[in-house]
């Protein structure tokens, strides 16, 4: 049941090998998709991308649409709801309802690493613990990306606040 690159195994695999143990969500649905024709034909734009891009496009989509019965499942919009007998319903519901959005961001949208933003949301901890010590950090950075991020004052940085006000800080060079 392959469609364009992305199988019913590879969502199946997602399920139990990548998500099972870190997101309970996640897994519930992999294996909804791994099961459903129809929702794996709306995933085909993703080609033969990683399972995660259409977790994070339909993620993306519910943003724009936080108050959908399938945020209550998403502790990021503030849900507290295990997955049980109502997601795959409520899934679907969001998935074909919002099918031409969410064919559209797995076209034009992949996973990427964004050293950068990754070290703009870490500096600012950074900072809090070399005041809260009074010397120099030193970095250890492991796992996929290891050593990416080993060098966050390589980077610049504008942090803007809800008010309008910006922090700016320029990399120190050397």
């Amino acid at each position: 049941s392959t469609v364009a690159g992305m199988s019913a195994d590879s969502f199946r695999s997602f399920a139990t090998r990548e998500a099972a143990g870190s997101s309970p969500l996640y897994a519930a649905l992999a294996e909804q998709v791994s099961d459903d024709a129809l929702l794996r034909e709306v995933f085909e734009a993703a080609g033969d991308r990683h399972v995660a891009v259409v977790f994070a496009v339909v993620h993306r989509v519910l943003a724009d649409h936080a108050d959908d019965q399938l945020a209550a499942y998403y502790a990021s919009f503030g849900g507290d709801r295990a997955p049980d007998g109502e997601l795959a319903k409520v899934f679907e519901a969001f998935v074909l309802g919002h099918r031409a959005r969410i064919e559209e961001l797995l076209v034009t949208r992949d996973t990427q690493s964004n050293e950068p933003l990754r070290a703009a949301q870490l500096r600012p901890a950074f900072g809090w613990a070399q005041a809260g010590l009074g010397r120099p950090l030193g970095l250890i950075e492991v796992g996929t990306s290891a050593g990416l991020l080993l060098y966050p004052d390589r980077y610049g940085y504008e942090y803007t606040f809800g008010d309008g006000s910006v922090l700016e800080r320029l990399p120190t060079v050397g």
